[in-house]
């Protein structure tokens, strides 16, 4: 499990541990500074993190229906994703939002949507 709070965290040592946590099953980032979509496209493309099941980010990039659908690709245990711009309380009427929903039901993923309206897990789509 990987948590990051600290301001202080880089995004070159995020990226150090990602290239040696193989076996990484949980990543919560609450804030790295200047963290943008090119870093997640970094830190994520082409790493063997086949564990990794739950990713968690309350302040990132902006992330739309396509460059969610790219990392659930790239991850393929993730059961629970939840990117703040993504799926926050304002969005809940996102179109975004609605289309990767009709996604995931589409494709009959195992995969819960993070709800950063009430700090909770969110109803498991089927």
């Amino acid at each position: 499990h990987l948590e990051v709070a600290s301001p202080q965290f880089s995004k070159n040592c995020m990226e150090f541990v990602l290239s040696h946590a193989i076996n990484i099953v949980t990543i919560k980032i609450l804030h790295i500074p200047k963290l943008l979509r090119a870093d997640l496209d970094a830190w994520f493309a082409n790493k063997p993190l086949n564990h990794l099941r739950s990713l968690v980010i309350f302040k990132g990039p902006s992330m739309s229906m396509e460059s969610t659908m790219w990392m659930l690709k790239e991850l393929p245990a993730l059961r629970e994703i939840g990117i703040s711009d993504l799926n926050s309380a304002d969005a809940c009427k996102s179109v975004e939002l609605k289309k990767l929903q009709f996604e995931i039901k589409k494709r009959d993923w195992d995969l819960s949507l993070f709800d950063f309206g009430e700090g909770v897990d969110s109803e498991e789509r089927d």
